[in-house]
């Protein structure tokens, strides 16, 4: 597939990029906001967004708590379908 590109992985749905980058734009917040709330760098930020980088668990509890949500928020379609199928009522 040389030549063509494959698009951002942050972009894709699902992933906890796209999940990231819905959360911060629902909050008018840009990187650099979001980058001095949670004390990360804006480069950080932005590799986790476009799916280059996976963070932690305590790094996505300080995005969520700057973004004033949980952390599950980040998972909200992998939980839609997975509780479901485990036979768990997650509402």
């Amino acid at each position: 597939m040389a030549g063509k590109s494959r698009g951002n992985a942050g972009d894709r749905p699902g992933t906890l990029g796209a999940h990231l980058k819905v959360l911060r734009a629902a909050r008018g917040m840009t990187l650099d906001s979001l980058a001095a709330a949670t004390g990360l760098t804006k480069s950080y930020l932005s590799k986790i967004q476009n799916s280059h980088k996976l963070p932690p668990i305590a790094t996505l509890s300080r995005i969520a708590q700057a973004l004033g949500t949980g952390i599950g928020s980040f998972f909200g379609d992998i939980l839609d379908f997975a509780l479901p199928a485990l036979g768990i009522d997650g509402r």
